[in-house]
Parts: C-alpha cells; structure tokens; sequence
C-alpha cells in the first residue's frame, strides 16, 4: 500500500514537508473546517483509502495534557485503584470509527458542526504515543484536558501572617488510638471498630494527618487585637463600591438572584456561607427545596465509570469525588447497662463506670451530681480528689459543684503512680469524690485501696467515677482491687471498654445525654473505655445507661465505635430500622482532621431516606448524636466547638468545622440532579443510585485542585459577614449561591456552561438558572484571544440561548503590560473585569498609621497585576475595575478551624470578578423590580459601564472604570443616572461584534450613541468630550534595590496631571546576575501619602508594584489629589522577606499625564440636555490621520454631569490596507500602550501571558500560489526579546452560523517565532537572527491579518526600547520542482520575491540521494519490533518512510520512532503513530551521529503474514547547485542545476535533493523538495458534482472525481477544500492511486447563510507533473425559505458563471440571462408572486436540465438548471392566481368544444370504415385522434378534484386536445365529403 498522510512529529529544530512552507515554528497552511466533513471513496478498481491529516499531531493536543502524562503535572487525575486517569475532550469533524486499545471513550456529542468525544486516559508512559495516534487522524480537530484552564491564582498580602494555636488534647490521647475492644461479642454478635477496618489511601491521609498525630491546630491571623475597634465603614470593599449604601438606602441586596461560581467547589459551612446556597423553588421539579448545585468532576466519573468516594468496605474509590456511596446497611442495636450503681450500709459508696467530663452539658453533669448527694445523704464536706494523671477534668466537676453550691475542697494526686490522701485526711470530711479520669494505670495504688477501705470502714462514704478501674485489675481476683471491689463497690462483673452511653437515667430523672469531651477532639480515652457493670444483689442501680450501635446486617457485627441516633425515648430516627453508613468525602477531613462519616435515615417514612447525619470530628469514636439530622431544610453540615472569646473549647456561634452541603439523597428514582442531561449530552448511560445509597455534597477544600478559591469567590459575590469581626462581606448580601465545581479537578467545561444557564431542568428561563456566572479562570497561553471557539460559543450563550444571564471573566493577573488579557476574558461577549486596589484594611490591622484609613483609604486604581487590553480583535478590556487588591474572604472552613477566623484578605482578578457579579446581582434586583423582566447581558453591561466611575487611567487599563453599585442600581431603577448605548467603541468601516473593525489611513467612521436620563423628574445637563492621555512630564532618578529606602516623589508631579505611572526598573544583568534563568531580585516598590499629625510622620498606603521580573510599574489616577503632605516611593524587594538582603543599583521613572482633547474625533454636540425620563442622542466622528502610524489607539469619550463621569472606551485599530508596511520606530515613547515601543513587564513567577503585547492589523487583498507574509521585528537592547505570532483568517463555523456578528472568519495562528517558553512566564532568549531581530513568514491567506508582538524578555537598561518593525510579502514559485528521470542534467529557474529589508539571500542546496528501501519485511508480532541504523554526516533531513497493504487487508498497525544514539543511550527525537502501518517522520538538520529506528508492532493479527516496506532517506551529494542568483527589483531569479551521475541515471526509485532558502535573519524560511523520479504521474480533477442548491442549516455536498493519467502510481494524492479562496482544515488524502482509478472525494459542508459562496477543489501530489488540471471551482447560495430577499440570483454554478441581465417583460414574463463558461453547470432561482398556480420555462443559448419549484415565505421559487453553450436566456411564463378565473373559462371552453367533436368522431369514423375510406386516410386521422386523447389525458391531471388550484396548468394540454380532435374530425370529414362527391 502506498504513502497515507505524513504526521509529523517535531522533535529537533523543524519539519520538513513536501511543500515550500515558511519557517519559525507553525507555518500553519490551514484553518478551521467549520464542520465540514470529507469522505473517500473508489469508484473505479482501487483499495480502499483512508484519510490522515497533515497537520502535525502534536499541534492538535493540549501541551499541559502531554505533561500530565509525562508525569509533570497532576492537576485533573482521577485515580481509581492503582491507575491514574484524566479525561479529555476529542474534537473531530465526524464520527472516529477507529479503535484504541487503553484510551476509553465514554461519550460523545455534537456541538453546532463539530463532535466532542469524551475520552478518559490513563495516565502512563504510552498514553502520549496514543493520543498522538488519534490526533493523526484527519477528522480530529484537537485533544485537550476536558476542563483546559487554571484558576486565576490569588494573591496574598505578604504583612499578614497565620498563627498556630495548638488544639489542647487530653494527656492520654495517646491510649484512644487504636480502640481497646474490651469483649468480642454482646449477646453472641462479635464486636468490631470501623476505624480499625480503614485502609487504602485514606489510611494514608489519617496516618499523616496533624490532628490524628496529635498536632490539630487552628490557624488564625496574626492580626489580633485590631488596632481599632471595627465599625460599619470597615466594610472597606464593599463600602467603596457604594454597595453598602445600596443596601441601607435602596434596600437592594441581591435578593431573588442566583449567582453560579464555576470553580474548585465552595464550603458553605463557613459562617460566611451558610445560608447563601440557592434553592430550587419549583414545586414540580423532583429536587424541589433541594440547594442547586453542580459537580461536574463527581457527576461525569460517575455516570462514565460508577466511581464515587470511597465506601466504608473496601475504603476504595475515586477520591476526589463528592458522592459518597453509602452501601453498608446497618440497623440500630440498643443496648442498655448500668453504669452507676450504689450501697448503703455500714458505709456508703458509689461506684460510677464512665467519666462524668461525657456529660457534655453542664447543667445536666450538676443535675446528676446533685441527685448522686441526694442518695448518698448526709454531705456537708466533699474531698474531691483528682487523679486524672495530670489532665484537667477538674474543671468539668469544679463547675459542677460551685453551680451547686457544695463545699468541696479540692485534692490533687501529683501523678499517676502517686498514693491519694492518706485515711487521715479521708476522715475530714464527709464525702470523698475521687475520679481518675482517663488514667488506666494505677487508677488506685494498693495504699489507696487500704486507706479508703479503711476510711469506710470508719463511716465514710465514697463515690469513685473511673472508666478504667475494672480494667486496672478491679475484678483480678489477684490482686487487692478483687476484694474492695466486690465487697465495698459491690460490682460482680463488668462488660469492658465500650463508648459512653448516649442516653442516661439516674434513679430520679433524665435523660441525660452522654457524649465526648468536647466533642471529641480532646480525644479523651473515657470517650470510648466506659464499663458496662453488674451489681450484686445489695447495690442499688443509679445510673442506667443506652447506645444504640450499629449493626452491619451484612457481615453479621457490631460496630461498637458507631453510635447510631438514639433519642430521650430510646426511638431512632429510622422507620425500617436500616440505616445506611458511609465516608464523609471531604478530603481535608480525612488529611488534617479525624475523617468523617455519613449515616443516612428514613425517619418519615419506610424506606424514604431523606435524612443525613454526620460525624465530622469522629477523634473518638463515631457518633452521630453530635449531629442534628440533615434534610433539604437544613443541608448544611457544620460543628462548632472552639470559643475564639474563651480561647477553649466550646460554642462561640461560629462553626469551626464544615462537612459542606448535600443537595441529593438517592431515592432509587431520582437521578443525580442535572445527570440526565448531562447522560443525553454525551450518550452516556443514566445511571440511578440504589435507594438511600449515595449522598452528593458541595465541598470547599484545599486538597481539590483550585483549593478554597472558589470559596472565596462565593465570599466575593455574597458572603454574609460573620467571619473576622463580622467584615468579610460580598457585594450582594442576600443573593444566593450556584455553587459549580469542582471544574479544576474535572469535568466538561461545556457542561459547567450549560448548568448555568439551564439549572437541573436542563433548559433556561425556568427559574433554577443562574442570571450571572463567575469565572475566576483563564487559559494563558491562547495568541488569538478573543478569536477561540470557546470565546464564540459564549456568545452563542449569552445572545442567542440565555440572552439573560451575564458571564463575568477575570481578566487575569499577568499586568502590568499591556495586550495580556487573556481567554475567555477576552471573548467580546462577556464582562471582562479587571483589579483596582483597596487601601481600607490597612488602618484597621494596623499597618498604617495615617489618619486616611478605612472608608477614606485611597481605592479604585487599577492593581499593578490586572491584565490590560486589547485582546486580539483590538477592542478594550477589561470592560470595568472591581476590587482586586484586596478584601477579606471566607476560608474553606476546615483548614482553619476556627469560624470565627474562617476569612483572609485575598487580591487578583478572582477576587475583582466575583465582586464585579456581587454588584451585578444587585442590578439584577433593581433592573427586575423596576421592569418586571430580568434584564439581558447586554443590558447589564451598558448600566455598569455607564455607571462605573472614571479613575483617571487609560481605557486599556481600566475599562468604563471602577464599578459603582449605588449609581448602577439607581439607573436599573429608573431612579437617577444615565445609560449609553453603545457603552463602547470599536471603530471601523465594518461593525462586527466577534472580528476586528479596522480604519486605514485617512478613513473616517461615525457612532451614534444613545444617552437616556434615568430619573423620571428632572432633566440632565451633560457635557461631551472625546480625550486621550497626553504625558505632560517625566522624572527619572536613581534608587537601591532592595534598601527600603523612602523617596520623596511630590514635588515632580504637574499640578494638572490626570495620571501618574510609577515604573521601578533594574538591569536584566543584576536580575539574573549568573544569567542562569534563576532570579537573583523580586523588585517592589510602594507609594505612600504622607501627613504629619501632631508634627509625627504618618503614612497611608497609595499604590503598590511587585514582580519578578526587572521592571514594576503601577498606575495612580489624579495624583495631586491623593497624598496630603508629601508622597514617597518605597524601594523595597519581596527577597528581603526570604532572608536577602544584599542591594542592587536601580532607576524610578516617574511619567505624568493630562487628559486632552483627542483630535481624531469630532462630535456634533459638546453638551446635551436630556429630558427627564428622556433619551438624547449625540454623534462621534473619527477620522484616521492619513499619516497615523499603523496600530492600535486607545482613548475616551467623557459624559459629565451632576459631578459623575461616564467613560465610553474607544479603540481604533489603524490597519495597513496592504501587506506592505512599516511600524513602530517611534523613539517617544508614551509609557501607554504606544505602537513604537515595548516595556518589559516579563514575571517569571506567572504565566505565559505576562511581558508586554503590540498589535498590529493589515489586509491582505490577494493571496497568490507560493505567497507568504513575512515580518521582520528589530528593537533597540540585548537580552531584550520579541517574539512575533501571525494570525490569518480562519473560516468557522461561527462565522458561518452568525456572519453578522462573527464576520466572514476569524482569525487564527499562522506563523510564530520558535518562543522559548519553559514555564511559569519563563522565556529563553531565542531569536531567528541570533541578534534583536526576528524574522517570521506564514502562508497568505486574503482578507485581515495581524501581527502580534509579544516582548518576553527586557535588559532594563532603559525604562523602554523602540522596536522597528515591517511586513511584507514573500514569494516562492515553484514551491517544489518535479523531473522525470532523463536527462543527466537539468535546469529550473526559481523566482524568489523577498522585501529588500528581508536580508540577503541565503540559499543552501544538498542531492542527490537514494534511499534505502527493505521491502516484504514479516512484520513482527503484537508488541515487538524491529530496528534499523543509519548514519547521518551532512544531511539536512532525515526522512522515514513505513507503509503497509496489511492495515487495510487485516487491521495491522505499526508505528514507527526514530531514535538519536547517543553512546548508547537511545533519544527518541521522532515517532508517527498513526492507526494504520503508514507512518512518515521526517527531521530537519539531524544531528550527526547514528540513528536507530524502530517499526513497532502496536497490533498484528496476521503474525508471519504481513508485511511492510521501510524506506530511509538522507539528502546528501552535491550534484544539486546553485547555477545563477541575479537581483531583481522585488527579489531574485535564482538557477538551479543538477549534474546527475550514472549511478542516479540508473536509479529506479526517486532521487531526493533539498533547496533551502532564506535570508541573512533567518536563513529557514522556506524549503523546496527537490524530486528526480523515473515513475512520473499526471493526477486529475476530472469532475464535480453537487448535492444541488442548499438549505441554510442544512448541508452542501461537493463530490470530486479524481484519477491518474500517468503511467506509473501517484502516492500521497491531497484533496483539499477552499471556501472563498480561505482554506479549511479538510484534507482528504488518498495514500495510492493507481493508473486508471477513479476516487470519490466527498465534502460534507454546512450552510449557515444565504450568501454565496465559492468551493475550490484542489488536487496534488508529490510528483504530480501537470498541475493544469488540478482544480474545480464551484458556487452555491443557502437558501433560506423565510428569507428569500431577492427575484433572481444564482443558487448554484458548477464552474464559474454569473448573471449578466434580467428584466420583467410584462404579461407574466421574465428573462434572465446567465453567462460562463462553456458547458458549466448553472442553477437559476427566479421567485415568482405567491400566487402563482402555472408556469412555463424555455431557454435559449443553453440546455435546459431541469426545472423544480418550491413554496418559499413570499412566493414560489423556481430552481432552473442548465448548462451554459454561450450566454443562456431563461424565459419563463406564469400564471398567478387571479388570474385563475379566466382560464377556467377558457379550459371549459376548450374542454366543451374537445367533447363536442370527440362524441363525433367514433360516429364519423364508422362511417367513414363503412364507406370505404383509404386506410392511409384512417390511419392519420386515428393519430390525430389519439394525440388528442394523449393531451386530454395529461389534462385530466390537473383537473381531479380537490387540485382546481393546477388547472391553469391543464389549459395548454386541454387545448391541444381540441386542435388535435378537430383536425382528426376534419380529416374525415373531408374524406366522407370527397369519397361521397367522387362517388
């Protein structure tokens, strides 16, 4: 079998391909298929074929998903048994039926074109090779991780510290580990501890966990006391952005809007959270009172795989999900004993077998002690004696005794080997109250023993309370306890060592309620060592004693560590006594806590589990009594223990310890809520839990990817204001929380999208849905952000399928430069926040000491971290500013331990997002109050940007400025403010939402804006600027590094400047000072406003820079009006924090700005007044300066009134018309974002996003075979680096669903500079030229191009460096040179067009080789190999070839890897692993040395009978030259020659050789195949043919033929797909066309709108030696039935053809003339009136084909096919329905006069037999007769009843048959007249 697709795998430096393409990374040739899909097949004597990609498979998949497999990531596993999995998403353009050995597909479904598989991998050496196989195939779009983002990391202040308070624990907790089972069986069941029984990795966790090791600790802030008391106005955050005030004044508060956080998860048991998860309120709907929420990781394991947490047998599962299964059914087993029991007689005791520190309560201890004096009688002095061993349950009987009133004097014993009171001190007193607490060891020595037996002998009484005392040898017959025992406490015998009771009664009352020592997490030993004891017949029962344990129905057992609900009347909450038991699944629980359990009940009715209990703290023992019972009424699981005012352990109202919220108990009916959706989505199987047996929480944790951040997000959007002194609050109070997560472990993001928008029901608008969405998360290192199929599909959701709910995206954290916004927030359909600082924390934690704290700390600038704008379509973002930097947020709960503490202040555009939908739900109330309607997303963003405040930076920077809640609430109410629509501008000749609008030079464009006055009584006086920043001064001084030394700065700033940038910048060499890529500094600097009070020096907080990197800089609006007596700068260094204190020298630029008038723009009003409740309008004019400097340009135009100012962001992208041009070299620089000059900005503590971006645009109106677009980039500064990114058109399926908005394309990755990325922001320096500049190509495409410029790296030896950048357009032709085996030498000329700038010419030639060829190789078996070696000296390429007939015949598959030996140790350097046994790969410049390659056999079914070919090629020789290069004035004309040895001459297989060709910058631009073949071909696109005129919605079908003329075989035949001269990723190959066959190539292609469109079809092959007829044009319009906007237009031509006339010749007449090329086939629509009941066609000048009809919304449209001679005229006639009437008449007419004579002619026929009429006579008046019945009959047709509406198509037939009877009537009429005349 011949070649199938090359699948290049890069290894070394590049790939070679078999056509020129351009050099520096991705020469990407194609773009998106949207949707269209491509099928093969032989028509005519061939084998089968297969398609394959080109494209490298490596582009297709995720780079963080390769190292996941590599085992250097593990963010997203599942791990299930010993295997770790991830799960992925597989795009293809149509159905993969090939399949794969360990990779399982679990679903798959469809998306607008596009089918999304949903794959689970395993995590393994081999995954990566098999990923790769599927990515060959060439329906396969793309590989990623299901959910491919990273959350948006927090930032926290570096001031504020944690400490640790230890949890105080008894002295013996050592003994309750592992649990002493005292007997093994109660009543004949054998007793059993669950915990014993953990194992597995949750074993794991408790054995390493801090609590279980004894080290539990709370972590709280370092903070404490405050340095002031906390007032209202500490709500710093909130408080600024006027959301306070919203809710005192307006009383908006979120109320009645749900707020979905896509995140990690949240822990709603944070105090914070408690009450803020959303509910489904539909009474119809099976989850009905039930939280909404969502687990996508949870929800997608489960129904793919049945995984679940662990389960209490096997303690096996997936461990990072959220259903816990809860199988083990248990059922109570209440026992009953006593555990108190007294005697009076001679003396008195008491002998009490548990602790009374378990009475938890209080009052209920004092109670029972008194009613214990009571019996006893007769006390007036107590002795209580304390023989604890040192622990402190004195407290506990202490308090007991003082609330009594009882005069006690207290007795320690030292230790626990110590004798108590001697008999001396015994008889003092009354009563000796002696208990030991959880000593088990000498309880009581032999002389305690001997003097109380002695005091009682003398009287006295005794009441001894020891767990542990029968354990300590009390009822050992040999010792001295036996006798004291049996004769004084009168216990007989004794059931060991079991938990404390839960329920208690005393000989006079109860219940009691025993439990642990505070809760169990002093881990006390009494917990779980009390006694149950038998009296003797003179002792008197006192205290009786009740567990319910659970029994395991199963295995037959007790656990006797399980304490099952029992209530004060000994019921448990179960009406069929089955419980069922289960794992908590919260991972911190099990790794820092005790783990936890899950009980679920059904205490309503039998078998209805409808109720949860949990043990969250089960230090001791497992008790469900610490727990109320959980239902939907009451979901969230919480304990509270610590008292933060007491410092100890107690209830203070703030939970300490969270086992998040269930929103799902498993009825046997009720799917998990949103899995059926989810199931029908992707085609997986539904699954249902058992009855009872599955719980489904919402967690917030730290050991889930993402951590606690999307419990801080919640906090952001609506925290409550209970943690840290009642301040963490979130903007809407009373809006309710969809918590979603958790995303970063796993899941579908598309799933996470759709829940919320759909809620469970699956469908939006019903009410469960969220009407705002959070996403804290981005995707780094996307280049055309903006332009990505997800930042599309989210207009598709936010427009078209839920037009009202907002998504809000963080912008993310890789500022300060500019063009760093990153994906999805920077799609143009969502709210893209950004981060402004907030000062207000400072004051009240004592940082500053200023008098401008809380409420009057400075805010609102943009924080130095925020991303800044333009995305890659060149419009502004963020859209707004929120608080970023910083604000208190609530904790997942369980790393704290204290709820009170549960909060930390945070920063990054995590926190700015979820506070920007906290304020968006507050509109959202407002907007709904107001209008009854809740409002749309465009809605939304229009009110917040209209209503933002202006913060005095540029609109790159801060968007419509930072978010006012109270203005934008008031505009949602109609109460005051204004609304502008558009809120902003990206101008340009064309309006598209989802493309970049451009200007060129010297063109002009105007927007209306609508401005509407919100308050309905009074009117608005508003004026109307358009401005830019304009610096005004700059101040540049030096400072140390990392001396924290102060600088007065004040007296620099202008006193009219707007804005103020403070840059801190170092040289890169005192950066990295070993230039080893590791930094040496971690430059900071801070601003602060200086005022003396009382003649002292105090400081507030202004603004602040910290990065790695060499340059820091930070922005701060209206300068002169933020500092009071003086400002300083700070020049600090994070190192210094980590123990550096050395210094570096280093320079601070101060660079100041005032707004001025922008003069490109005009507006035709400079104020409006606008009426109450009114709407004005005003226009803006720009116009581009014909000598505008091409880039991107930012600025504003500014709506003042009523002392607010509205900021409208405009950007104008000034775009080269051509792409021939010049940029940048503009050596005055702004310090904004300027089109001449970079900024450094690079942080190697980030991601790729950081450094600083330049954007530049051009159109490219021709594209030519062999173009390309070549950029070429210098700049001023070594180590500075830039690296450029090409992006070009890109045809998809968005752009065909919604041209409107969408544009004809988008615009993807074409050509890149090889970047140097290593990770987290780090770029090596690396430049195509080895100086500062870079030069890159990638293939033309016509239409919008752009060019991004991404400055990575930066020496710091300036505060910015100037780059010099051109773009111009490269040509090579031909792109290859094909010769047939001949002549011993040959010539070819190549005509090289190169931009003169591009460098000199560099050209390298090397051939000619043979290859080496094995042929009818036995393939090995499955899992083995064979190897071959070659050597490589000089080559430029090494090139592998494997094919096999065998993967076709019987399934075989090889793949093939290409190693480097170096000394023996192997480097694979390449690998084709594709799912057939034809593989290519092929290396660029291999180094020199041995080369090993193996063929592995990935599957064989036929061992010993297949085989395969290998064929090695290096390029070496020199017979291939460069003959001539002369200059011409676009480039050179270069000769090339070959002098051909006899050795070639007589070569039987191709002779390989390689031209490479580029410049002194870049010497691998382009690359030639050189082939000498003695097997010519001639391939041929022979013909086209169609599915006909399309459908809009539906799909176009091209079918192409194709053969081989040539004598010889054609391999590696490529068919591809053009729409619109753009290409599409569809590629059909055909591995092998023998002479002769024929192929049917078919493309599948969606129609999305009525334009018309061409579809090029072009063939080639390698050594295709007639390229004439290698294509086929073809034109077809969508036809939409409801939208047919025109009369004539052509649908469809195979070939090129158009319609030159058409015109309306009266009398129901058209014509329409088409003219093309000779013998194509046309397709004509011509709509006629709707009316119309007949019509006729006849053409001229061509054939008519075929003529059809359809009804269409205004008319009838007829589809006229023919085939053109020369220019066609089509005539059609028609009849409408009025004019139906008359024709009636007229058919009747000729109906009547046809019967007429029709009735005559069988008499008049008669007559004319029996009169002896010739028979030639009869015979032609009998045709005529019969034609007339022929019509008649055709007439008839269209006159049957219930048809009336056709007859006027009857009338011609109908008539016909008149004509044709009455001439046969008259034929014999004139025979019968003559014969009777004659005779």
């Amino acid at each position: 079998m011949g070649k199938k697709v090359l699948s290049l795998l890069i290894s070394v430096l590049m790939v070679f391909s078999v056509v020129a393409v351009a050099f520096q990374g991705v020469a990407a040739d194609n773009i998106n298929n949207l949707g269209i899909t491509t099928t093969v097949q032989k028509v005519k004597a061939a084998p089968e074929s297969t398609e394959k990609s080109t494209v490298s498979p490596l582009e297709k998949i995720e780079p963080t998903l390769l190292e996941i497999l590599n085992g250097k990531e593990s963010q997203g596993t599942i791990e299930i048994g010993d295997q770790k999995w991830v799960m992925v998403h597989i795009s293809a353009t149509k159905d993969i039926k090939t399949s794969f050995k360990e990779i399982k597909v679990v679903g798959k479904t469809r998306f607008m074109d596009t089918v999304v598989y949903l794959a689970l991998v395993p995590v393994s050496e081999g995954s990566a090779d098999e990923l790769i196989k599927i990515a060959s195939l060439p329906e396969v779009e793309g590989i990623s991780r299901s959910v491919p983002f990273e959350p948006i990391d927090i930032k926290k202040d570096t001031e504020i510290q944690t400490k640790s308070i230890p949890l105080p624990h008894s002295k013996f907790a050592y003994r309750a580990k592992p649990q002493r089972l005292g007997v093994r069986t109660i009543d004949e069941k054998p007793t059993i501890s669950i915990r014993d029984a953990i194992k597995g990795r949750l074993e794991e966790l408790q054995k390493d966990s801090p609590a279980v090791n004894g080290r539990a600790n709370i972590e709280v802030p370092a903070v404490q006391p405050l340095a002031v008391e906390p007032g209202p106005d500490d709500i710093f955050a909130v408080y600024h952005h006027g959301s306070y005030m919203t809710w005192v004044d307006l009383n908006v508060t979120g109320e009645g809007v749900k707020v979905a956080v896509i995140d990690s998860g949240v822990d709603f048991g944070n105090p914070d959270l408690q009450d803020a998860y959303a509910v489904d309120t539909n009474p119809n709907s099976p989850y009905y009172g039930w939280p909404i929420a969502f687990d996508g990781n949870s929800l997608i394991y489960y129904l793919a795989l049945g995984a679940t947490f662990a389960d209490a047998y096997s303690y096996t599962g997936y461990l990072y999900s959220w259903y816990t299964p809860t199988i083990v059914n248990v059922t109570p087993y209440i026992y009953g004993g006593y555990f108190g029991i007294g005697y009076r007689g001679d003396y008195t005791t008491v002998f009490t077998s548990m602790s009374l520190a378990n009475i938890p309560d209080d009052s209920e201890r004092a109670q029972l002690i008194n009613n214990t004096l009571q019996w006893i009688g007769n006390v007036s002095s107590v002795l209580l004696v304390d023989d604890d061993g040192g622990d402190i349950f004195e407290v506990l009987y202490e308090n007991a005794l003082d609330a009594l009133g009882v005069n006690y004097t207290y007795y320690e014993v030292p230790n626990e080997t110590a004798n108590g009171p001697n008999v001396t001190v015994l008889s003092s007193y009354d009563l000796v109250l002696w208990f030991t607490g959880a000593a088990w060891n000498n309880t009581l020595t032999e002389s305690d023993v001997s003097n109380l037996t002695a005091y009682l002998e003398s009287g006295g009484k005794l009441w001894l309370i020891s767990d542990d005392y029968i354990y300590d040898g009390g009822l050992d017959n040999t010792t001295v306890k036996y006798n004291f025992t049996t004769k004084y406490l009168h216990v007989t015998g004794a059931l060991e060592d079991f938990p404390v009771p839960t329920i208690l009664y005393d000989y006079i009352s109860g219940p009691y309620h025993g439990g642990e020592v505070y809760w169990g997490l002093y881990e006390s030993p009494t917990d779980m060592y009390a006694d149950y004891i038998f009296p003797d017949n003179n002792a008197t029962p006192l205290l009786t004693g009740f567990t319910a344990y659970a029994y395991d129905m199963h295995y037959g057992w007790l656990y006797t560590d399980v304490k099952l609900p029992l209530n004060d009347t000994l019921g448990v909450p179960s009406t069929s006594g089955v419980m069922k038991l289960g794992l908590h699944p919260d991972l911190a629980l099990w790794a820092d806590w005790y783990g936890g359990f899950v009980l679920v009940t059904d205490p309503n009715a039998n078998q209805t589990y409808d109720t949860v209990y949990t043990d969250v703290a089960p230090a001791t023992v497992i008790d469900f009594n610490k727990d109320v019972g959980h239902t939907k009424d009451n979901p969230v699981i919480q304990l509270d223990f610590w008292n933060t005012f007491d410092g100890w352990f107690g209830q203070d109202g703030y939970a300490d310890l969270s086992g998040g919220m269930i929103y799902y108990i498993a009825d046997g009916k009720t799917p998990i809520p949103y899995s059926d959706v989810v199931a029908e989505r992707w085609g997986l199987p539904l699954r249902v839990p058992a009855n009872g047996e599955l719980v489904a929480f919402m967690i917030g944790n730290v050991y889930t990817a993402g951590g606690d951040h999307g419990t801080l997000c919640a906090a952001a959007v609506g925290a409550r204001g209970r943690t840290f002194f009642g301040l963490t609050f979130g903007n809407a109070i009373n809006a309710k929380i969809i918590a979603e997560g958790s995303m970063y472990q796993g899941g579908s993001w598309i799933d996470y999208v759709y829940f919320a928008v759909e809620g469970y029901d699956g469908k939006p608008g019903t009410g469960d849905e969220a009407q705002i969405v959070s996403n804290s998360y981005g995707a780094s290192s996307i280049i055309n952000k903006g332009y990505t199929w997800a930042d599309r599909f989210l207009y598709y959701i936010t427009s078209v399928y839920a037009p009202t709910t907002t998504f809000f995206f963080a912008a993310g954290n890789g500022g300060p430069g500019y063009g760093t916004v990153t994906s999805e927030g920077a799609s143009p359909f969502v709210v893209t926040v950004g981060a402004a600082v907030e000062w207000g924390y400072r004051g009240l934690f004592g940082y500053d000491d200023g008098p401008w704290q809380q409420f009057m700390a400075n805010y609102g600038d943009a924080a130095d971290f925020s991303n800044k704008g333009p995305n890659a379509l060149g419009q502004p973002d963020p859209d707004v500013l929120a608080v970023g930097e910083f604000a208190l947020g609530s904790l997942a709960l369980n790393s704290v331990g204290d709820g009170f503490w549960a909060s930390d202040l945070w920063s990054g555009t995590s926190l700015a997002t979820p506070m920007a939908s906290g304020i968006a739900a507050l509109v959202y109330q407002a907007y709904y109050e107001a209008h009854g309607r809740w409002p749309t997303a465009q809605e939304v963003k229009e009110i917040l940007m209209s209503t933002a405040k202006n913060v005095n930076h540029d609109v790159f920077t801060q968007g419509a400025g930072f978010l006012d809640a109270y203005s934008a609430v008031e505009a949602a109410m109609n109460i005051d403010g204004i609304l502008v629509s558009p809120s902003e501008w990206a101008a340009g000749k064309t309006d598209y939402e989802g493309l970049a609008n451009v200007m060129y030079p010297g063109e002009s464009d105007s927007q209306t804006f609508t401005v509407e006055n919100m308050n309905p009584s009074s009117a608005k006086e508003i004026n109307v600027s358009a401005e830019v920043f304009e610096k005004i001064g700059e101040v540049e001084f030096d400072v140390i590094g990392n001396s924290w030394a102060y600088y007065r700065i004040d007296q620099y700033i202008p006193p009219d400047a707007d804005l103020m940038k403070v840059t801190l910048y170092t040289s890169y060499d005192n950066f990295d000072n070993n230039s080893d890529y590791m930094s040496d500094a971690y430059p900071w600097f801070r601003i602060y406003d200086v005022t003396f009070v009382d003649g002292n020096m105090t400081t507030n907080l202004l603004q602040q820079s910290a990065k790695e990197g060499n340059v820091v800089s930070a922005m701060l609006g209206n300068p002169t009006q933020k500092y009071h007596d003086m400002m300083l700068i700070q020049i600090r260094d994070i190192m210094r924090l980590y123990g550096k204190t050395s210094t570096y020298p280093a320079k601070v630029k101060l660079e100041f700005y005032k707004r001025t008038p922008w003069d490109w723009v005009t507006l035709d009003k400079a104020s409006l007044t606008v009426g109450a409740g009114k709407t004005a309008k005003f226009t803006a004019k720009i116009k581009v300066p014909s000598d505008a400097s091409y880039g991107i340009y930012e600025g504003a135009i500014y709506l003042k009134y009523d002392g607010k100012e509205t900021t409208i962001p405009v950007s104008v992208v000034v775009a080269s018309p051509t792409p021939e041009f010049e940029f940048g070299d503009n050596t005055n620089a702004s310090g904004l974002y300027d089109n001449g000059n970079v900024y450094g900005y690079f942080d190697w503590g980030w991601r790729y996003e950081s450094g600083d971006w330049r954007l530049f645009y051009f159109n490219v109106p021709e594209a030519e075979e062999g173009s390309y677009v070549i950029a070429d980039v210098a700049w001023d500064g070594t180590i500075t680096d830039i690296n450029l990114h090409l992006l070009g058109p890109s045809v998809d399926e968005w752009s065909m669903k919604y041209p409107d908005v969408m544009g004809p394309y988008g615009l993807k990755e074409i050509g890149r500079s090889d970047d140097g990325y290593v990770g987290r922001g780090l770029f090596l320096y690396q430049t195509s030229s080895g100086v500062n500049e870079e030069l890159i190509a990638g293939k033309a495409y016509e239409g919008l191009n752009a060019l991004w410029l991404h400055n990575v790296l930066f020496d710091g030896n300036a505060s910015y460096r100037t780059f010099y950048g051109r773009v111009g357009m490269a040509k090579v032709y031909p792109e290859s040179w094909i010769e047939s085996l001949g002549p011993r030498i040959g010539e070819r000329t190549f005509t090289v067009e190169l931009p003169e700038w591009a460098g000199d010419l560099t050209i390298m030639a090397s051939g000619f080789s043979t290859p080496l060829i094995y042929q009818d190789v036995v393939a090995p078996p499955t899992g083995n190999s064979d190897y071959y070696t070659v050597n490589v000296v000089s080559s430029p390429v090494l090139d592998v070839q494997l094919t096999s007939v065998w993967d076709d015949i019987a399934g075989v598959d090889l793949d093939l890897y290409v190693y480097y030996n170096a000394s023996g140790t192997l480097i694979e350097v390449g690998s084709s692993l594709t799912s057939t046994s034809d593989e290519h790969v092929s290396l660029s410049f291999p180094y020199p040395g041995q080369y090993v390659i193996e063929v592995y056999s990935y599957n064989n079914p036929a061992p010993g009978d297949a085989t395969y070919d290998i064929q090695i090629t290096t390029i070496d020789g020199n017979e291939l030259q460069v003959k001539n290069v002369t200059s011409t004035s676009s480039g050179y004309v270069v000769d090339m020659i070959y002098n051909l040895t006899d050795e070639h001459l007589n070569a039987t297989v191709p002779l390989n050789g390689i031209i490479l060709m580029g410049t002194t910058k870049n010497p691998l631009l382009f690359q030639i195949p050189v082939t000498i073949t003695p097997v010519p071909y001639d391939v041929e696109l022979t013909s086209v043919k169609t599915s006909g005129v399309p459908d809009i919605n539906g799909e176009y079908e091209v079918t192409a033929y194709v053969t081989n003329n040539g004598p010889y075989n054609a391999t590696n035949v490529q068919v591809n797909l053009f729409r619109d001269d753009l290409p599409t990723d569809v590629q059909a190959v055909i591995p092998l066309i023998q002479p002769g066959e024929v192929y049917e190539v078919t493309f599948s292609i969606p129609v999305g709108d009525i334009e018309l469109h061409s579809y090029k079809i072009a063939v080639s092959a390698p050594e295709d030696v007639n390229l004439d007829n290698n294509e086929k044009l073809v034109y077809a319009r969508g036809v939409d039935e409801n939208n047919v906007p025109w009369v004539y237009a052509l649908g469809e031509s195979v070939g090129t053809a158009k319609i030159t006339s058409a015109h309306d010749a009266g009398r129901r007449i058209y014509y329409v003339t088409v003219d093309g090329e000779h013998g194509v086939k046309v397709t004509t629509l011509i709509k006629l009136p709707q009316d119309t009941i007949y019509y006729h066609v006849n053409v001229e000048g061509a054939t008519l084909l075929n003529v059809t009809s359809r009804s269409v919304s205004d008319g009838l449209l007829l589809y006229v096919t023919t085939k053109l001679n020369s220019p066609g005229t089509i005539r059609v006639e028609f009849r409408t329905q009025s004019d139906y009437n008359s024709i009636s008449a007229m058919n009747y007419v000729w109906y009547m006069l046809y019967w007429r004579y029709d009735q005559k002619f069988d008499l008049l026929y008669q007559k004319a037999v029996e009169l002896g009429v010739d028979n030639e006579t009869l015979q032609e008046a009998m045709h005529y007769n019969e034609l007339a019945d022929q019509y008649y009959e055709d007439a008839e047709k269209y006159m049957t009843p219930g048809r009336d509406a056709l007859a006027v198509a009857a009338l011609p037939y109908m008539r016909k048959a008149y004509i044709n009877i009455l001439e046969a009537y008259n034929i014999l009429e004139q025979a019968i007249e003559e014969f009777q005349e004659g005779g």
